[in-house]
């Protein structure tokens, strides 16, 4: 499967990297260029540099072969944008957005976004299970 994520900071970097040791192929599309310059290089991940919300820089990113497009930048309104962008393009697409507190869970009724994640609320779950852990 391929998978875009759009942005490639600590959440889109890792999740990329979790995804091509499961086998699949990323296209990371990351705006701040030493940030790009850090994501793992793979021959399973392809990055694009250029802000997401930005249909010139969508037409570079293989929309039409991806089956999931991630919003995983730090930005709730980027992500919201872009996932919109996403699903008008060609081909049916998963969207997952990612968002940055518990008050945003509304974005999950959202035509345009199938999935919301709160990357800190997981954090915070994991750690719970690993103090409690006996």
């Amino acid at each position: 499967m391929h998978v875009i994520v759009a942005g490639g900071g600590r959440v889109g970097s890792q999740t990329a990297t979790h995804l091509v040791d499961q086998g699949h192929s990323v296209t990371v599309v990351e705006s701040h260029e030493p940030t790009a310059d850090r994501i793992p290089e793979s021959d399973r991940i392809e990055v694009v540099l250029g802000d997401v919300i930005s249909p010139e820089i969508l037409e570079r990113t293989p929309m039409e072969r991806a089956a999931v497009f991630a919003a995983l930048t730090g930005d709730t309104n980027a992500n919201v944008a872009a996932c919109y962008m996403a699903q008008t393009g060609p081909g049916s697409i998963r969207t997952v957005m990612r968002i940055g507190s518990d008050d945003e869970r509304e974005y999950d009724d959202h035509d345009a976004i199938d999935a919301v994640v709160f990357p800190e609320a997981v954090g915070a779950e994991n750690a719970t299970n690993q103090i409690l852990r006996s």
